[in-house]
Formats: C-alpha cells, structure tokens, sequence
C-alpha cells in the first residue's frame, strides 16, 4: 500500500535530456577553479555522487522550478583544483520552487524503514514525505536519476525517497 501511494506521487516532475546549452559541457575539460555556467542558470554547486563522479547543479534564474544536472568525471589534478570532464546533462522541472536537490537517495523498494543511501542515486524532492516517524524522515523523490560509475544519467522510473538531510541546494 505504502509503495502504491509512493508510485502515484514519485516521478511525475517533468524530466529530459538536455538539449540547450548545457550540451556545450558533455565531453569538454575544464579545471575546478574555473566556473562553468550555462547561460540563464546559476550554478548551485555540486557533490561526488560516486568517485571520481560529481555531479553539477545549475537552478533557472528565470523559473526557480527548472533545473540542469551536468555529471562529470574527475580526470586529474592541476595544483588544488580537480580537471573534470563533462559527461550527460538532465532537465528536470520540480513541483514548487522550494524543490530542491538531494544525494541521500533510495529506491523505496529497497526499504522504508531507514534512510540508509543507495549508491549513485540522486532526486529532486519537495516537502512531501514517504516516512516521517520522528527519528528520521524520507521525502518522496519528484525526479530521480542513477549516475553510473561512468557518469551517464539514467531516469528511474519507480518510487525514490530521500533522506530529509535539512539542507539542499
């Protein structure tokens, strides 16, 4: 029942692969101390999702729902600074403009009882929540993806919470 009500409010923000701008990024180098925006976006950060795979968070300045996630590959060092190479880029628009992005994610079909993560799955998340029974919290997933060891970007299709870490980007 839990997992019925999770599919019918997981994954139903609109997700793509991008097609703008942002493809610039996919197979281009650059070093961490270089900023790489995309015109229209601001650049929120990022985190390593995997190592050596990041992942890169760009939110529209025009619509605050709209956003990019660039992945990209540690490929070496230049002094303090890692080189990275962009590798897939995603769309996704959330449901209000308090979506926001999280890295402790899971596939509700791995357990609700927990908030222990699942590798290299991420997900845009709102304020809904799967679990809340005080101790911890699981947000239902708006849009999630799985960053391959590679940094390709796959759309999971089925239920995905995320631990409520009360903070995102």
């Amino acid at each position: 029942m839990i997992l019925a009500s999770l599919a019918a409010a997981c994954g139903t923000a609109a997700q793509t692969q991008a097609r703008g701008p942002e493809r610039a990024l996919v197979g281009a180098t650059w070093s961490g101390g270089e900023e790489r925006g995309i015109a229209g976006y601001e650049n929120y950060g990022g985190s390593f999702v995997r190592a050596p795979v990041a992942i890169g968070v760009h939110r529209s300045l025009s619509n605050p729902r709209d956003w990019i996630f660039v992945s990209k590959i540690e490929i070496g060092r230049a002094g303090d600074h890692a080189l990275w190479r962009g590798v897939d880029t995603v769309r996704a628009s959330g449901r209000t403009a308090e979506s926001y992005v999280a890295y402790e994610c899971k596939r509700a079909s791995r357990g609700l009882k927990d908030s222990t993560p699942e590798p290299g799955v991420i997900a845009l998340v709102g304020a809904e929540y799967a679990v809340d029974n005080g101790d911890f919290g699981l947000l239902r997933a708006e849009a999630a993806w799985d960053v391959s060891a590679d940094g390709g970007l796959t759309a999971i299709r089925e239920p995905v919470v995320c631990a409520d870490e009360g903070y995102g980007v």
